[in-house]
């Protein structure tokens, strides 16, 4: 019990403390791809600022399909 009791302790006070490097938080990984739709973006991108005034890290990832992008000529110009 003293032992688990300490590792929470621990792990609150280094919360508290803040800073350390990244690989030592939690990483939130948003995905985009090309052609999202603007109500989507704009959630996402509400969610990521959210995130990122808690002070959490996050990590964005831009994909975009070579069929999707020649399919949708609109998918280049909205992303």
């Amino acid at each position: 019990y003293d032992r688990k009791r300490q590792a929470t302790k621990a792990a609150r006070e280094k919360r508290e403390r803040g800073g350390g490097a990244i690989s030592d938080r939690q990483v939130k990984e948003f995905k985009f791809r090309a052609g999202i739709a603007d109500h989507d973006l704009g959630r996402k991108t509400a969610n990521m600022m959210r995130y990122l005034e808690k002070g959490h890290a996050i990590r964005v990832t831009l994909t975009a399909r070579r069929r999707s992008l020649n399919s949708d000529a609109d998918a280049i110009q909205t992303t």
